[in-house]
């Protein structure tokens, strides 16, 4: 007879190779799926000119609207918020 402590508990190490563990590549694998676009995403039904509208109106800044342009045009978006803390911070930041 086997405990419900001895079933639940594994205290073997992660295997490892090439500086890589099990649990790590697990991870990696798992966040590839969910960043990668899924083939049942619901579409937004705006037009071209809607969506970069919409993201213009948002960002502060645009080097090329020639490549936002293309991007949209191929592919789903991924964006991200960065902020860079350059001078001095206010509590409100």
């Amino acid at each position: 007879l086997t405990s419900m402590a001895d079933e639940t508990q594994n205290n073997d190490p992660p295997v490892v190779q090439d500086g890589h563990s099990e649990t790590t590549e697990n991870a990696f694998s798992n966040l590839e799926e969910f960043l990668s676009p899924s083939d049942h995403s619901a579409p937004t039904g705006l037009s071209l000119d809607e969506r970069f509208n919409l993201i213009r109106s948002i960002g502060k800044e645009c080097i090329q609207e020639s490549e936002l342009l293309v991007l949209l045009q191929k592919k789903e978006p991924i964006c991200y918020d960065g902020f860079e803390p350059s001078g001095r911070m206010h509590i409100a930041q």
